[in-house]
């Protein structure tokens, strides 16, 4: 049994909103013994795109904001990462892209529009003048993923399930070849060991 406080149960908020009530924090050796069996580099492949794989930049809701040194703190799934390397200090994912968009003024809304010096500027041109310096233009780039690491806060439910995190990602299947794992996004991913 889990001794979470004079209460016996978990404190409330986000910090444990992914995870069981009953999850407990994985005792430090055997947290030293799966850290050591995984320790190590991985390729990611995904098993199961989540709901923002496929629902474009719009749909960021699933997406983890990463605000890394060099990153411009956007929502990116870890789903878009080539590769993951395990040790005490947590999961280190690297490589890979995302897109990122950007909302530009519109070329119509340049200055070039307004009337020179001692010139006057009929309605129709003044009018087209205001629409047109409100006009966006939303343009979309490929980037490459500053690396993130993900602090590893192993927790174990009373079911027996790994949870990595207070999210909720947890191990599906854990063998000597590769790990699968169940993001908190909604999507499935398998990490398989180099060679």
């Amino acid at each position: 049994m889990c001794d979470f406080g004079i209460f016996s149960v978990p404190k409330p908020g986000p910090a444990y909103s992914g995870i069981p009530d009953a999850a407990c924090d994985v005792e430090e050796k055997e947290a030293a013994a799966i850290l050591a069996r995984w320790k190590g580099s991985y390729r990611l492949v995904t098993v199961e795109p989540g709901p923002e794989m496929g629902g474009g930049a719009e749909n960021t809701r699933s997406c983890m904001k990463l605000t890394t040194p060099g990153s411009s703190g956007i929502a990116v799934s870890l789903q878009s990462f080539e590769t993951v390397y395990i040790d005490n200090d947590g999961m280190c994912f690297s490589g890979g892209t995302h897109i990122e968009q950007q909302n530009i003024p519109h070329p119509s809304a340049s200055n070039y529009d307004r009337p020179m010096y001692g010139e006057e500027e009929s309605e129709y041109e003044r009018d087209r003048r205001e629409r047109n310096e409100n006009r966006t233009v939303t343009i979309s780039h490929t980037v490459a993923n500053a690396p993130y690491t993900l602090k590893l806060e192993l927790r174990r439910g009373a079911d027996g399930t790994l949870y990595l995190g207070n999210l909720g990602s947890h191990i599906m299947e854990d063998s000597p070849a590769e790990l699968k794992i169940k993001l908190f996004q909604g999507g499935k991913i398998a990490l398989i060991k180099a060679k």
